[in-house]
Parts: structure tokens; C-alpha cells; sequence
């Protein structure tokens, strides 16, 4: 399995703390995003945005 080629694949969700701190995670769904940056900064609230990729004209 190429790890580069599926997380190319995966979407992007950007996960903000109270505190402040935001990361850009690739993951298969929200949920999954939420529990790396957890894992990352442990923190009480959390809110997940899908990242959307710029569309070229």
C-alpha cells in the first residue's frame, strides 16, 4: 500500500481548540481528524471544518 498516494486521496479537515491552537489533519472522516489532534493537544472543545480544495478556473 502507497501511504502518499492514499493520503492524496483522503480530504483535509482543519480542527480548532478553544485555546487557539489549529491543525490541519488528512484523515478518512471528521471524527478520525478530531482523534489525531486530540492526540495531538489534548484540550476540552473542539470544533471540525472540511477543507476545500481551491478550484482552478
Amino acid at each position: 500500500m502507497d501511504t502518499k498516494t492514499d493520503q492524496v486521496s483522503l480530504p483535509a479537515f482543519r480542527v480548532h481548540f478553544h485555546d487557539g491552537k489549529t491543525f490541519d489533519i488528512v484523515a478518512a472522516n471528521s471524527l478520525i481528524a478530531e482523534k489525531r489532534a486530540r492526540a495531538r493537544h489534548p484540550g476540552d472543545y473542539v470544533k471540525v471544518k472540511f477543507i476545500r480544495e481551491k478550484q482552478h478556473a
